[in-house]
């Protein structure tokens, strides 16, 4: 599972005849909302912000180097501060409207 600039993207290896049962059945749950929970939403925030918070500290320099480059590259990127920022600030009333907008393409 991975998100990039296009969406949400599920990638697969291998063979298997029910793989269509797989997409179908992520899909399914991604589109309900019952599993945005509050233990949910506090356990993503609290990983979420210690990933921010730790990231100059914990890192090696070639994810250094790659960050810098990044930064420099992408004109709206704003960097781990304001990451760090956006995720203090965000409740789980923003996370649902979230998905509920990411569902209706807004």
């Amino acid at each position: 599972l991975s998100l990039s600039t296009s969406g949400i993207s599920l990638h697969c290896s291998g063979f298997s005849d029910r793989l269509g049962d797989l997409a179908l059945n992520v899909l399914k749950e991604f589109l309900e909302t019952s599993w945005i929970t509050e233990a949910y939403y506090s356990a993503a925030k609290d990983r979420a912000l210690r990933s921010l918070r730790t990231f100059f500290v914990s890192r090696r320099s070639d994810s250094h180097a790659v960050y810098y480059r990044d930064l420099l590259l992408d004109s709206s990127s704003e960097g781990v501060e304001a990451s760090l920022d956006a995720t203090e600030s965000l409740s789980l009333q923003d996370i649902v409207e979230h998905h509920a907008a990411v569902l209706q393409n807004e």
